[in-house]
This record gives structure tokens, sequence and C-alpha cells, in this order.
């Protein structure tokens, strides 16, 4: 998958299951998105000296809900293997209710 956005990218987009191109031309680099997931796929460069911030994992997957990275790595296959086992379940507080629904912590 090639980005419209990013004519300059080394690289080629994963292609997950139910994941599309949601790069935009603001962001630091590619990104694919899944609206069932709810999870974001930001996908740097692979060469280092082409990243905004060079050095940093290539790969970063995200909620939708929070900014805070899930996974950062340089794996895509640490990427898959995260995809495939992630069912957006929220986090649960030490009660066992939804962080964001807490109130007892």
């Amino acid at each position: 998958m090639q980005t419209t956005y990013f004519p300059d990218y080394d690289d080629t987009l994963p292609q997950i299951a139910g994941f599309v191109d949601s790069s935009y031309g603001n962001d630091t680099c590619p990104s694919i998105h899944s609206a069932a997931l709810g999870l974001t796929i930001h996908c740097d460069y692979k060469d280092d000296d082409l990243r905004e911030c060079g050095g940093l994992t290539r790969y970063g997957v995200c909620n939708e809900d929070s900014s805070e990275p899930l996974l950062e790595t340089d794996s895509l296959a640490e990427v898959l293997a995260f995809v495939a086992e992630y069912d957006g379940s929220p986090e649960k507080c030490r009660n066992g209710k939804p962080i964001d629904k807490c109130t007892c912590c």
C-alpha cells in the first residue's frame, strides 16, 4: 500500500486486514487505521536519516482514545502479533472497572 501524502516514503505501508491508509500531510510519517479496532499504526521511514525524530522506533501503535502509544517497536512482526491479540478492551483499575470510568482508585 502506497501513501499519497508521503511520496518520498522509503517503503510500502503494511497491509493488515481492516486497516486503511490514514496518513495526513501534517503528520511526521504515514499511518494506517482500523476503525473497527480503534487503532492507528504510525509507520516511520526505514532510513533513520529520513525520520524527523531520528533514532526512535519505526512503528507506534496507538488507541484512538489515548495519545500514549500502546506499543513502540522496530519489528513489524511484533505489531502484527499485537494487532492479532488486541481485543479493544479498556485497561482496568485494581477493582476491575474500566480506567476511564473508575471513581474508586
